[in-house]
C-alpha cells in the first residue's frame, strides 16, 4: 500500500507552472504571430525557427496542438518556452528536435520522434551541448513528455545547473536522460520507461551521469554533485536503471526501479579492458528496487585493472548504500553476483538495507575492498537452482577487510529453489581477508563458513584483545595480546577454550 501511495504522489503536476515562469518576463510572444499554427499538416520547422529566434530572452507561447518539424530547432539563451499540451513531432530520419542553450526553460512540451525500433545515436529529443571551457548552464525542463526517440530523451555534454522535474521519457533507444561530465544536476519525480534496444554493445540507461571513456579527466571531467530523487524507472531490462560513471558526490535517493537488469550503479569509466576514474562519495539511499533475476540491484565498483587482484587504477571511496529495499535482485546461476555487489573500494558503508530473495547471494564483496562496514542489513532467502551455496554476506575473493555486525540473515522459505540460504557469512577465499564479525542474527543452514583463524575475530574485549575461533590449537599460530580468547571448533575436554596468558607473540596460549 505504501508503494502505491508513493507512486500516485510521485508525479503531481503544478497547474500554474506557465504563469510562474513568466512573472518576471516583460513580454510573451505567441508563435502564431510568426505564422505557426497548431495541427497544420505541413512542415513548420522554418516558421518555428523564426519564432524561436524572435523570442530570444523572452517567453514564447505555443498553443495546445500538434506541430510538425522535420529539422532541428534551437532555443536561444534565456528563453522560456510555454508549451503545455503542445506536441512537436517529425516523421523523417532520426534527428535532434530541440537544442537548448544557457538559461532556457521549457514547460509542458511533448516531443515525439520516429521510434526506437533500432538504435540511432542522432535521434534525440532535447540536446544540450557545451564545452569543457564553456558549460551550458541554468536549464529547466518541467512537465515535458519525450518519447519514441532512437537515441536519447535528453542528451547533454558539459552541462551544469540543470533541473528536470516531473518529466516522462518513454520508448527511448539508448538513454532516457544522459549527461556527460555534468555538474549540479537534479532530476526529480520523472518517469522513464522502456529503454531499448540499447547501443551497439548492448548498454542502455534510464538516467546516467557519466563521462567520455578516456583516461583524461581534465578534458573529460568526472560528473559532480548530481542527484536523481523520487523518480520511477521501468523496463531497462538490458542494462541499468540509474547510473553514474566516475561521479563525485552524486546521489540516488528514494527512487523506484522496476524490471531493470541492474537497478543502480556507481562504477568507473571503462577504457578498453581497464577502468579509470572511480566513483567517490556516492549516496544510494532509500530506493526500492524490484529486479528480474538478471543482474545486481546495486553495484559499487572502483577502477579495476583487467584480470588483476590487488592492483587498481583508483579505488572507489566513501560510498554509502543505505536503507534500500531490494527484491528479486542478482543474477541467477552466477556465483560471482548478488543483490548488492561491491568491488575495488575503500570505506564503503552498506547499512540498513532489506534484501529479499536475492540470486544467488545477498551482499557480495568481490575483491580489493578495504575498511568497509556492513551493518544493520536484513537478508532473506538467497537462492539458486545451480549455485549450491547461496550466501547472505559473501567475501568472494581476496583483500576484503572490514566489519560485519548487527545484520539479520534468515532462512524462511526453503521451497524457493534447489538451494536456499545455505551459508550466512561466507568467506570463499581467506588468504588476505580480515574481518571483525560482531553479533548477527543468523538462521542459515551454515551460519558462518570459512571465517576462522587469525584473520577473523568476533568482538573486542579491550584494546587489542579479541575473540578468535578455528580448528586446532592457536599455540604458535595466532599472535594476540594477553587476555585474548580462542574457541577451538574441533576441540574436546580441556581444549575447547584457550586464553592468551603470557607474551605478545603467537605463543602463551593455555587450553581450558
Amino acid at each position: 500500500m505504501q508503494h502505491k501511495l508513493f507512486l500516485r504522489c510521485l508525479f503531481a503536476r503544478s497547474a500554474d507552472a506557465n504563469l510562474r515562469a513568466v512573472n518576471s518576463l516583460s513580454e510573451t510572444i505567441d508563435v502564431r504571430t510568426h505564422g505557426v499554427y497548431p495541427n497544420a499538416s505541413a512542415d513548420q520547422s522554418s516558421l518555428l525557427h523564426t519564432a524561436f529566434t524572435a523570442a530570444a530572452g523572452q517567453a514564447l507561447f505555443m498553443p495546445p496542438g500538434d506541430y510538425k518539424s522535420e529539422s532541428a530547432l534551437t532555443l536561444p539563451d534565456d528563453t522560456v518556452l510555454l508549451a503545455r499540451d503542445a506536441r512537436i513531432y517529425n516523421t523523417g530520419a532520426a534527428a535532434t528536435m530541440i537544442h537548448l542553450n544557457s538559461g532556457c526553460q521549457v514547460f509542458g512540451l511533448e516531443l515525439e520522434g520516429t521510434g526506437n525500433a533500432s538504435y540511432v545515436d542522432a535521434g534525440r529529443g532535447f540536446s544540450i551541448i557545451g564545452t569543457v571551457s564553456s558549460y551550458k548552464s541554468n536549464i529547466l525542463l518541467e512537465d515535458c513528455y519525450v518519447h519514441d526517440f532512437s537515441g536519447y530523451g535528453v542528451f547533454s555534454e558539459f552541462p551544469e545547473h540543470v533541473k528536470i522535474n516531473r518529466g516522462r521519457y518513454f520508448d527511448i533507444g539508448h538513454a532516457g536522460i544522459q549527461a556527460k561530465s555534468p555538474r549540479h544536476w537534479n532530476i526529480y519525480r520523472t518517469h522513464i520507461k522502456g529503454v531499448t534496444p540499447g547501443d551497439a554493445v548492448g548498454n542502455a540507461y534510464g538516467i546516467t551521469f557519466t563521462r567520455q571513456s578516456s583516461t583524461d579527466t581534465v578534458n573529460f571531467p568526472k560528473p559532480k554533485d548530481c542527484a536523481a530523487e523520487r523518480n520511477l524507472i521501468e523496463d531497462v531490462d538490458i542494462w541499468e536503471g540509474l547510473d553514474t560513471h566516475s561521479g563525485e558526490d552524486c546521489k540516488f535517493i528514494n527512487n523506484v526501479v522496476l524490471n531493470c537488469k541492474v537497478g543502480i550503479a556507481a562504477v568507473s569509466t571503462g577504457v578498453g579492458s581497464d577502468e579509470y576514474a572511480a566513483p567517490m562519495r556516492t549516496l544510494i539511499q532509500g530506493n526500492t528496487i524490484i529486479g528480474n533475476g538478471t543482474g545486481s540491484g546495486i553495484q559499487v565498483a572502483g577502477a579495476k585493472v583487467f584480470g588483476q587482484v590487488g592492483t587498481w587504477n583508483e579505488l572507489a571511496e566513501g560510498n554509502i548504500v543505505a536503507n534500500n529495499i531490494l527484491e528479486d535482485c542478482g543474477q541467477a546461476e552466477n556465483s560471482n553476483n548478488g543483490a548488492i555487489y561491491v568491488v575495488t573500494t575503500r570505506r564503503t558503508v552498506v547499512s540498513g538495507n532489506t534484501v529479499k530473495r536475492p540470486r544467488p547471494h545477498g551482499i557480495l564483496f568481490y575483491f580489493d575492498n578495504y575498511g568497509f562496514v556492513i551493518d544493520g542489513n536484513s537478508v532473506e532467502d538467497p537462492f539458486d537452482n545451480v549455485v549450491t551455496v547461496p550466501g547472505g554476506i559473501v567475501m568472494r575473493a581476496e583483500n576484503n577487510q572490514g566489519i560485519v555486525s548487527g545484520n539479520t540473515l534468515e532462512r524462511l522459505n526453503a521451497a524457493l529453489g534447489t538451494y536456499v540460504a545455505v551459508r550466512g557469512i561466507y568467506v570463499v577465499s581467506n588468504a588476505t581477508t580480515f574481518l571483525t564479525i560482531g553479533p548477527n542474527r543468523n538462521t542459515f543452514t551454515t551460519p558462518i563458513y570459512g571465517a576462522t583463524g587469525a584473520k577473523y575475530h568476533y568482538g573486542t574485549l579491550a584494546s587489542g584483545v579479541h575473540i578468535y575461533s578455528g580448528n586446532g590449537s592457536p599455540e604458535g599460530v595466532i599472535t594476540a595480546p594477553v587476555g585474548s580468547l580462542y574457541l577451538r571448533l574441533d576441540g574436546g575436554s580441556g581444549t575447547t577454550l584457550y586464553v592468551k596468558q603470557v607474551g605478545s607473540d603467537e605463543y602463551g596460549w593455555s587450553g581450558k
